[in-house]
């Protein structure tokens, strides 16, 4: 009863908080893309005096044209998985099994949660709080996907709430809608035959879970309006990832590409014209990140070995 009530409080604040500030946020925010791609570290040794150089992954930001890349961490460590806060005035990533918050600038880094690695995780539209992924607390299990406060402003420990846990099952992908109600994934667990991650949307009120029965959909990203979902799925003639698009209902369902390579991590414009995503197997440099103009149907390469595009206003 204490979770429950736990999860109320904190949708509410988030709707409070969403009609009070969402919006400002995306009509004050300038528009860049951040992703992560491959850095050289240089390492030099106290002890043996000695220079090497290390391959990371780390966050980089762009402007939607390409230009202006810019580094944002670094280290010793894989940096991967960033999601824009509305407002864009920060970012949130994954680094050695936990979450981590920075400002849009590349400082003022801390940690948020332990997370299982690369599942991905989101913010609410007003920025306040992040869903993610992680280990259920209870059976069945095997996963949960929690929400927790976050305010980067606050000071020290008051920066990052208690995470409650809003839903188990095996979760991949979270996108948070962009009226605060509703969460979409992708999930191994729904029942349906022949097994294989779908589609889900959440209600964050009800605990009510739809389900898209597309065997082997993942990745969704809302559309500005909150009215579509793209997403890709691997069941079509390709062979390959391709680019789908349905509406918030799951209805009218189409797809977008049919390329000769995958197409994953879409994410929306600000306008709802046009769609980032990388295409490529992720391996060995097959990674390269594009923008898809709806009306002309113009691909347009942004950055060559990169990943996980997020263009949020």
């Amino acid at each position: 009863m204490k979770t429950k009530n736990k999860i109320k409080i904190l949708f509410g604040a988030a709707l409070l908080l969403l009609v009070t500030f969402g919006f400002t946020h995306r009509a004050a925010a300038q528009e860049h893309i951040v992703f992560y791609a491959p850095a050289v570290a240089t390492i030099v040794s106290q002890k043996t005096h000695t220079v090497s150089y290390q391959t990371n992954m780390q966050i980089f930001s762009m402007n939607v044209d390409g230009t202006a890349v810019k580094q944002l961490t670094t280290g010793n460590e894989n940096s991967n998985f960033p999601r824009w806060r509305p407002g864009q005035t920060h970012i949130l990533f994954h680094r050695g099994g936990y979450i981590y918050v920075m400002d849009a600038n590349g400082g003022g880094t801390f940690a948020v949660a332990a997370d299982l690695g690369d599942v991905g995780s989101d913010w609410s539209p007003e920025g306040s709080m992040i869903c993610y992924v992680a280990r259920s607390p209870s059976p069945p299990g095997p996963y949960g996907l929690f929400v927790v406060s976050v305010d980067p402003s606050a000071k020290g420990n008051k920066k990052v709430g208690t995470p409650v846990c809003v839903s188990q099952g095996d979760f991949y992908g979270p996108a948070w809608s962009p009226d605060g109600t509703r969460i979409a994934f992708s999930d191994q667990q729904t029942g349906l035959q022949p097994p294989g991650p779908r589609l889900r949307v959440l209600d964050l009120a009800t605990g009510i879970k739809t389900t898209l029965d597309l065997n082997h959909s993942l990745l969704p990203s809302w559309s500005l309006t909150g009215d579509r979902l793209a997403f890709v799925s691997g069941t079509n003639p390709t062979g390959y990832w391709q680019l789908f698009i349905a509406n918030a209902d799951f209805s009218g369902v189409t797809q977008v590409t049919s390329y000769n390579n995958s197409a994953l991590w879409p994410t929306w414009s600000y306008d709802d014209t046009q769609v980032a995503f990388r295409i490529g197997t992720g391996q060995n440099g097959d990674a390269a990140i594009y923008k898809l103009t709806f009306s002309t149907g113009e691909l347009t390469l942004l950055r060559d070995k990169a990943d996980h595009p997020d263009w949020r206003p």
